[in-house]
């Protein structure tokens, strides 16, 4: 298993994965790193599980809780679980 990841080894291994916006990266216990590529909107639905982005590149405006964020390259986001 591979411990070290960069941005453009992730997508490339999206990219292969053909049609999906999301692959695992990485499983240790209950924690799962995976790596997101919305193309447009994200139409992602709330998780059970608290989570964190970490924007690699481009920007937008993040939306949760009720809240608008602008984001961009470096920006680490959380979102806590069922928002």
């Amino acid at each position: 298993m591979e411990y070290h990841i960069t941005p453009e080894q992730a997508l490339k291994n999206l990219h292969e994965a053909q049609g999906e916006e999301s692959i695992e990266l990485l499983q240790l216990g209950s924690l799962s790193v995976r790596f997101y590529s919305p193309q447009g909107s994200d139409r992602q639905q709330p998780h059970s599980r608290d989570e964190v982005y970490v924007v690699v590149s481009g920007s937008g405006t993040f939306r949760c809780c009720n809240n608008d964020l602008r984001i961009s390259c470096g920006d680490v986001l959380t979102v806590p679980a069922r928002q």
